[in-house]
């Protein structure tokens, strides 16, 4: 048998990085073998050979078939690449075949010291990009088969870019123009806005009817010496020509404006307006915005948000990423509740309860505190109100429950189902002073039974969402100074999440439930969602991020060099692909007028969707990895 050259291992990445000696020591271990042209090294679904096979000489195609059995080329590979590395790291059959073209020779790097060249980050991180590259691809994948699918509901429009709808070219004005200038441009040019530019015809501000309005007529200010800088909105956020109809009206939705400049190269280009956004859209599903702040009565607004559904079913349709559609329904949801709690109190004021006894913050916890929900499922929310003065805690606390208890009921109106464990703000354990969310923080802190750790599970990624932000913000950096001063606290919240695997056995195979109704399935969310949720969490509270959302998390991991820029790809694109199932078949059963219960059966789903899940669960266990190794007991000597 021939011996491998350490020149030629040395000239190939990611083996390039090892010294002198790895290398001699890999080759040591290396074998030989030779395949004639036309015979496959391995089919589809063989079982794992566990070797890496690297190309010496010759040419190898790699074919995939689908669930109907025609195979298709895929990619070719020669001298000095590698294949079978997918199924040697995810221990899965092998997702593809490889046949030998012409006479391929090959060297076969065992299992075992491949996984020990994986302890080294920058071997590990060329294969972790690998499999984030081959998720994203086989995601692109499904996603376009997904378009074709029972969700197609007035398809095309959320993925229609903004330059096919937006106005151009557009009315403007200069910072020093007369209010009586520009009503005189507006009626001439029978539109409700102008865009403010300065001399690089950037746009720098937006002048509206309603401003004209409201900031001039009402003020009783002279149109002719009121220039339009005085009254004029700052430009708060701008959109390409490129950018997707669902980026828009996630913009608006979010920031609450009914304009959107639209720039290129800096400069104004055109502009879209909510209304825009409605003509697009046959079935009117935008409109709800407004219609929310319409509807002055909770039936009023139940009848109001019924058609959210459809606006989700679009967006699973058209592609829209798993991330921009939870953002997107979020706003929505957040929007409702709001007014939910603003026609809440003034109910309260009529029945002569008076206004809030107190400062108080509505927040939203668990995946509505991460901007994660995507059907409206169970809530998860709470008050924090501030120490009231003239009455006792009690007798504000009485107030702000019934306000809890009213709101609870509109979002249940309004198509949510109440928490299976009371944990809503009508419930006294979730209506605290802020004090009393100290001390209680505190204590699930310093006794960190079964019952507090969940507790703080879901807790932890609260959000403020109505009332006074600084209360929920002052209880925020309060716990980042608790989780910072209790190790042990921190050491035993990733204790609780370590004990849970990713849903996959050694050998690659789904662990899926073994009896019951869900026999054969897989919850998503707990076995796989939650999993990277309550990493991610841990990270953050380590660091102080404020950010609630899991993605957003992970990108200010990443931006303050406390995970590797490849790993957070990884853990997003896994995420990502988590979300997407779950949605995906959530949405499938409500469809059929069953419940949503984050179950799925890998046995339902296709060669390709299952390649994914598995490449998604893989990264579940590095993340977990990751986290044992920052958050052990060993880290509290340090």
């Amino acid at each position: 048998m021939p011996k491998p050259s350490t020149s030629f291992l040395k000239s190939i990445t990611p083996f390039n990085t090892l010294t002198d000696k790895e290398i001699e020591e890999v080759a040591a271990h290396l074998e030989y073998a030779i395949y004639t042209p036309n015979t496959y090294v391995f089919r589809q679904g063989d079982p794992s050979q566990n070797v890496l096979f690297i190309i010496e000489e010759g040419l190898a195609e790699v074919m995939v078939s689908g669930d109907h059995v025609t195979e298709t080329i895929v990619s070719y590979r020669k001298a000095g690449d590698f294949f079978g590395e997918t199924s040697l790291i995810v221990g899965q059959e092998y997702s593809g075949s490889v046949r030998a073209v012409e006479e391929l020779r090959c060297w076969l790097l065992p299992k075992e010291i491949f996984e020990q060249l994986l302890y080294k980050p920058a071997f590990s991180h060329f294969f972790t990009r690998i499999i984030t590259e081959r998720m994203r691809s086989l995601y692109d994948e499904i996603g376009r088969e997904q378009a074709q699918s029972a969700y197609l509901v007035e398809a095309g429009t959320f993925r229609r870019r903004i330059k096919e709808i937006m106005s151009t070219p557009v009315m403007t004005c200069s910072p020093e123009d007369t209010v009586e200038d520009i009503a005189e441009k507006m009626v001439k040019a029978n539109v409700s806005s102008l865009v403010m530019v300065n001399e690089a015809q950037e746009p720098i501000g937006l002048v509206t009817e309603r401003h004209l309005v409201t900031r001039v007529l009402a003020s009783k200010r002279t149109a002719r010496l009121t220039k339009a800088v005085e009254i004029a909105d700052p430009v708060s956020s701008s959109l390409s020509p490129d950018a997707f109809f669902y980026q828009a009206l996630l913009t608006m939705v979010r920031h609450r404006v009914k304009h959107l400049t639209v720039v290129s190269e800096q400069k104004l280009a055109g502009i879209v307006t909510i209304s825009d956004l409605i003509k697009t859209r046959s079935v009117g599903t935008i409109s709800i915005l407004q219609d929310i702040e319409d509807r002055h009565t909770i039936p009023e607004l139940a009848s109001a948000v019924a058609p959210l559904n459809n606006v989700l079913k679009a967006l699973m349709a058209e592609k829209t990423p798993v991330r921009e559609i939870t953002a997107i329904m979020n706003e929505y949801y957040d929007r409702l509740t709001r007014k939910i709690i603003s026609i809440a109190e003034r109910e309260l004021a009529d029945e002569g309860f008076g206004s809030p006894p107190a400062d108080y913050c509505f927040i939203n916890m668990g995946s509505g505190g991460r901007r994660e929900q995507s059907l409206r499922t169970d809530l998860d929310n709470a008050i924090i109100f501030a120490e009231p003065e003239g009455l006792t805690r009690e007798e504000a606390r009485a107030y702000f429950l019934a306000l809890g208890r009213r709101v609870i009921d509109g979002l249940v109106l309004c198509g949510f189902k109440r928490c299976n464990g009371d944990v809503m703000a009508s419930n006294p354990a979730w209506c605290r002073s802020l004090t009393e969310w100290m001390e209680t923080v505190q204590d699930w802190f310093q006794n960190p039974s079964s019952i507090n750790i969940r507790h703080l599970t879901i807790f932890l990624d609260f959000r403020p969402l109505a009332g006074q932000a600084e209360l929920a913000e002052r209880l925020r950096n309060w716990i980042f100074d608790l989780f910072v001063q209790s190790p042990l606290a921190s050491h035993l919240l990733a204790a609780d999440e370590l004990q849970y695997r990713q849903p996959l056995s050694l050998t690659g195979r789904f662990i899926t439930r073994k009896d019951g109704p869900h026999k054969g399935e897989i919850n998503l969310k707990i076995s796989a969602c939650v999993r990277v949720v309550d990493c991610v969490r841990l990270f953050a509270l380590r660091h102080r991020i404020e950010e609630t959302s899991t993605w957003d998390r992970l990108d200010r991991l990443a931006t303050l060099h406390i995970l590797k820029k490849d790993d957070v790809e990884f853990f997003g694109a896994a995420y990502e692909t988590l979300m997407f199932f779950r949605l995906r078949e959530n949405l499938r059963k409500v469809i059929m007028g069953k419940e949503a219960d984050n179950y799925i059966n890998p046995d339902h789903l296709t060669k390709m969707e299952r390649s994914l899940l598995k490449d998604a669960f893989i990264a579940i266990g590095k993340l977990q990895k990751i986290t044992n190794n920052h958050f052990s007991i060993f880290w509290l000597a340090r």
